[in-house]
């Protein structure tokens, strides 16, 4: 749990926020909706401990709609963790008295009410990584290469039994590729985008629809900041498309 929470106080202390208040919603958001639920168990350890109990005994995890509408009907006081499709049936179990928990998917779009999980620094990742048993040099590593992503940090860690992201295929690889080659570049420099056209030997509009796509992913390998287009994390997305060249 230190790991996924590592330098995100911000967030567990929402969370906290969230159970003291009154039955409402909270609608997290990270780079995959596993890790977003991953964070709330996390988050929820990093309580003192009476309030760590009494918050995971309430605690039930639903996969689908029936299971929680039936289980917002049939209990009471829970703290109910959904998936995103959920969202539509939240007022019915905020009424009932319920706390409830979604974990949003990567490309859903709603700023007045989506928080979005912040992004851990790469100091806090590497001292998460020693604290849980790495070497100095292995915590440094895996902390750098990752991209400051908690997804492609499990998925390192756990190479040999992690399940390669849906972008990793042989259809989507033609998209990552000029990306992985080129690195970082800005959508407002003529420059860039003729070397990522040369790269693609596309138009540049077809490379940014592909991206677009991309970017909204679950555990997608591209990021969007401002203007700017870069790869979250170049090697590991070089182990996983690489063999597509």
């Amino acid at each position: 749990p230190g790991i996924v929470i590592a330098g995100r106080g911000k967030d567990v202390e929402e969370v906290r926020r969230w159970l003291s208040d009154r039955p409402n919603v909270l609608e997290l958001q990270g780079d995959s909706a596993d890790e977003t639920g991953v964070f709330l168990y996390a988050a929820l350890t990093a309580l003192p401990e009476k309030e760590y109990l009494r918050a995971v005994s309430r605690c039930l995890v639903v996969q689908s709609r029936d299971h929680f509408t039936s289980c917002a009907a049939s209990f009471q006081n829970l703290i109910v963790a959904a998936p995103a499709e959920c969202a539509d049936l939240v007022g019915y179990a905020v009424d009932k008295g319920h706390h409830v928990f979604l974990a949003m998917n990567p490309e859903a779009i709603d700023l007045t009410r989506i928080v979005q999980l912040s992004r851990p620094k790469r100091a806090d990742l590497q001292q998460a990584l020693h604290d849980a048993g790495l070497s100095d040099a292995d915590a440094e590593r895996h902390a750098r290469e990752c991209g400051q992503s908690i997804p492609v940090l499990r998925r390192r860690l756990l190479r040999a039994s992690a399940e390669d992201p849906a972008w990793a295929q042989t259809d989507s690889a033609d998209a990552i590729l000029p990306a992985l080659l080129a690195g970082a570049w800005a959508d407002t420099k003529e420059g860039d985008r003729k070397v990522l056209e040369t790269i693609a030997n596309k138009r540049y509009e077809e490379i940014a629809k592909q991206l677009e796509v991309l970017a909204a992913a679950d555990d997608a390998p591209v990021r969007n900041v401002g203007n700017v287009w870069m790869l979250k994390a170049p090697l590991d997305a070089w182990f996983l498309v690489a063999r597509h060249l």
